[in-house]
Formats: structure tokens, sequence, C-alpha cells
């Protein structure tokens, strides 16, 4: 009897320490912790703010849509882009209809606030990490609409040479042109022998080829690989040089990891690998919960095979704004 009581008592302790590093990884997952609602009527007072829809099937093959709001920072100095992600991989649903008087009042992003949430990126004070706690409401004829998952994004923007160094979040439409083919390359010359990380984990699938010898973080930054036009407007094609180095969730510092951006207007396309590849593996995290806010276990979503998801990112496609076609 005692060593069956000794037994309990440890399986209890057990139980309690995995429910304390539970709550700690999901503190620390939280990005940022509580959400904060911003009210889009109210942004566009203050910021120019330009949106842009686009499709995902083309890439994904899956029946989703992506709305990008881009808030152009005054004078050029960067843009905070927010954008509204699916929930569930195959619906169109964006947007939650709800009751505005059932938010607190302090947890609205004010305008006297917005100085803290969209400083000037690199600002010391400012964390440049995605952060998924702001969300968008919009104001519809019908009422108020909130989004139901946003994913924000810091970017400084610049027009210099590549002899300067470019930082990680910096949109720099002066470097040299380098695209992700010419990169692989460079890359199996310098490193000879080992996996290219913009690709190979996808070959296989094993983990030893996400984080490979000096390919580490300090590495990150995105690229420019071509320039040309839409409509009357000169457009830059960017894309991120990093790794998949996370096994147990999203590779969420990517973000936008391809995109196009139009000065002054934003990022006009992109593509989400970090986000849409988890539908792609079954019993992974793939159907959002609107009543936990949480995700699900559920089974494969997508249909996009291997070799179309490699040809993706060697050649750099991306899914345009509608509103620009």
């Amino acid at each position: 009897m005692e060593a069956r009581k000794g037994m309990n008592y440890s399986q209890i302790i057990i139980k309690r320490i995995i429910i304390v590093v539970w709550l700690i990884c999901a503190i620390g997952h939280s990005s940022y912790g509580q959400n904060k609602y911003l009210l889009l009527d109210s942004l566009k007072h203050s910021f120019d703010v330009e949106r842009y829809t686009l499709r995902m099937d083309s890439l994904y093959r899956v029946a989703s849509t992506v709305e990008l709001f881009n808030i152009i920072l005054p004078r050029q100095e960067g843009l905070v882009l927010i954008s509204v992600l699916p929930p569930n991989i195959n619906d169109k649903g964006l947007w939650t209809k709800i009751n505005i008087e059932n938010i607190a009042s302090d947890d609205f992003i004010k305008p006297a606030d917005y100085n803290k949430y969209f400083k000037r990126p690199f600002a010391l004070s400012l964390n440049l990490e995605p952060r998924i706690d702001i969300l968008i409401i919009k104001k519809e004829k019908d009422g108020y609409y909130l989004a139901n998952f946003c994913f924000t994004q810091y970017f400084g923007l610049a027009n210099h040479s590549s002899t300067f160094n470019t930082p990680i979040n910096v949109i720099n439409i002066g470097q040299s042109i380098l695209s992700i083919r010419d990169m692989e390359k460079i890359y199996k010359k310098d490193f000879p022998g080992k996996p290219y990380i913009m690709t190979d984990y996808f070959y296989n699938h094993k983990v030893s080829t996400m984080v490979p010898y000096g390919t580490n973080e300090q590495y990150m930054r995105m690229y420019l690989s071509d320039i040309f036009t839409i409509g009357k407007e000169k457009a830059y094609k960017f894309w991120t040089y990093a790794s998949w180095n996370i096994v147990d969730g999203w590779n969420y510092p990517r973000g936008i990891d391809r995109f196009i951006y139009i000065p002054g207007k934003g990022i006009v396309g992109g593509s989400f690998d970090f986000y849409f590849e988890s539908y792609r593996q079954p019993k992974r995290l793939s159907t959002f919960n609107l009543k936990t806010r949480s995700y699900d276990y559920t089974k494969k979503l997508s249909s996009i095979s291997n070799t179309q998801w490699i040809d993706n990112i060697l050649n750099e496609k991306i899914a345009i704004a509608e509103e620009l076609k």
C-alpha cells in the first residue's frame, strides 16, 4: 500500500510539472500575450492603409484567400503588414460578425497607442518578431466584423547598394539581383555536401536537413530577385533566405517568405509557406477552433505534392493581388 501511495504521489508531481511546462510553453508562444483589437476605420485616419486580396489555390491547391493590410508609415520610413489568414484551410470566411460592445475598451488599440504599435522599424523599443495578438475589426453596412486570425510583420524600407548591409526585415530595392536558383549554386559551392536549406527538407522531411551547419539565423535576410512592372508601377520581387528549423509547429519567423513590393502601395503579393505547410501533413495543427481560439489536429487538407512545393520555391511563385490583375 505504501509503495502504491508513493507511486501515485509521484505521478501527481509529474502531472503538475507537465502542466507547468505546458503553461510556460503556451505563454512563450502567445506572441505578446492578450489580444488587442484594431479598428480599421480609425487606423485610416492616421495612416495610409492599402488592402489587397490573394487567392491561394494556384500556390497550395486550397480554396482559400488571404487579405493583406499594408500600414504605410509616414515619410516612407517603413510599413507594417497585417495578413488576415484563413482559420480553416478551405474556408473563405476570414471574418466573423461580432457585437463590438462585448469588447472591453481597454482591449482596443487607440490612436494614442499607435506610436507604440506602429513605430518606425528598428526603433530600439520595438520587437520586430512577427506577432499574432493584433486583430483587425472592420465596419460593414450590417455591423462589425472581426478577423479570425492576423499575422503582423514589421518592415524597414531602403534603397541602397549591396555594398551596405541589409538586415533582416528591410525591403531594400537598391540591392543587386539574386534569385533562389542563383543562391543554390553559391550555397553548394560555399557549403559543399550540405543540404540546401531552401528546399532539401522537402525532398525527404528529415530533421537533419532542417538546420544545416553554417546556416543559422544570422544569415536570414530578404533578397531582391526581379524588377518588373505591374500596370504602370515598378514592382520588386523578394524572397527570404531562412531555414526550416521548427519541428513542432509553424516556422513563423519566415513570415511572408516570397513577396512583391510596390513603393507607395506596399506588399501586393506573396506566399505563406510557413502557414500552409502544416496543412500538407497528416495529424498536424490544421483547423482553427473559433471557440477556443486554438488549432485542432485534423487530417491532411492540401493535395499539393512535394514536387509542386519545391517548384513553387525554386521558381519563386507568388499569389498576386486580385485588385492588380
